[in-house]
C-alpha cells in the first residue's frame, strides 16, 4: 500500500481514525480477505489430518465439526443420534452413519 495515500488524508484534515477506516482498511480489504480463506483452508485440513490420525480417540477439532455438522442434520436424525450417545461423544463417524441412516430411510425401493 501506497503511504502517500495516508499522508494526503491526513494533510486533508481527516483524522488518524477516520484515514484508517477510509483508506487503509478500504486497500488492505483483498488481503484480509486472502487471509482469512487461508486461515479456513488450514483450519480444514486439520480435521481431515486429525481424523485419519488420531484412532479412536476425540480432539477438538473433531468435536467442533462434530457439533456443528450435528446442527444441520433433520431434527429426526438429531434425536436418534442424541438418544444414542452423549454430545461429547459426538464424532464424525456417528455423524457419518447419521446421515447415512436417514437418506437411506426415505429411499423407497418399489
Amino acid at each position: 500500500m501506497d503511504r502517500r495515500q495516508e499522508e494526503a488524508s491526513l494533510d486533508l484534515g481527516a483524522t488518524p481514525w477516520r484515514t484508517f477506516w477510509l483508506v487503509t482498511l478500504p486497500n488492505l480489504k483483498l488481503s484480509l480477505i486472502a487471509a482469512g480463506l487461508l486461515i479456513f483452508t488450514l483450519s480444514m485440513d486439520e480435521i481431515a489430518v486429525t481424523f485419519f490420525l488420531i484412532g479412536s480417540e476425540s480432539t477438538l477439532p473433531l468435536e467442533i465439526w462434530g457439533v456443528s455438522a450435528a446442527a444441520s442434520l433433520p431434527k429426526s436424525t438429531r434425536s436418534r443420534l442424541s438418544s444414542s450417545s452423549s454430545p461429547s461423544s459426538l464424532s464424525l463417524s456417528g455423524t457419518i452413519s447419521a446421515l447415512a441412516m436417514s437418506t437411506t430411510s426415505s429411499v423407497s425401493w418399489a
